[in-house]
C-alpha cells in the first residue's frame, strides 16, 4: 500500500542556511519540524515560520524523512551524542 506523501512529516536537523531554506520550501507541501543544537535559534525560527519545534534531536528522528543539515565536521559527534535506545 502506497502512503500519501503529502502527509509525510519531514524533520530538519540544523537550522543554519541550508536547514532554513529547505524547511521554508518544504513546509508548502509537508509537515515540517526542526531542531538545532542552539535551542533558542531553533525555537525562534520555527515560531516565525509556523513549523514544528523539536525539543531534542530524537524527536526529529521519528519523522518519516530526516534531512541532516549540520556542518560536516559535527556529524560524527552528533551521532555519538544521540541517546541509545537502551537508555
Amino acid at each position: 500500500m502506497r502512503k500519501d506523501i503529502s502527509r509525510l512529516t519531514i524533520g530538519i536537523l540544523g537550522t543554519g542556511r541550508l536547514g532554513r531554506a529547505l524547511a521554508c520550501r518544504l513546509r508548502e507541501r509537508f509537515a515540517v519540524m526542526a531542531w538545532d543544537a542552539d535551542v533558542k535559534k531553533a525555537k525562534q525560527f520555527t515560531k516565525q515560520n509556523n513549523l514544528g519545534f523539536a525539543g531534542d534531536a530524537g524527536h526529529v528522528l521519528s519523522s518519516d524523512l530526516v534531512l541532516l543539515c549540520i556542518p560536516a565536521q559535527e556529524i560524527t559527534a552528533f551521532f555519538r551524542n544521540l541517546p541509545s535506545e537502551d537508555a
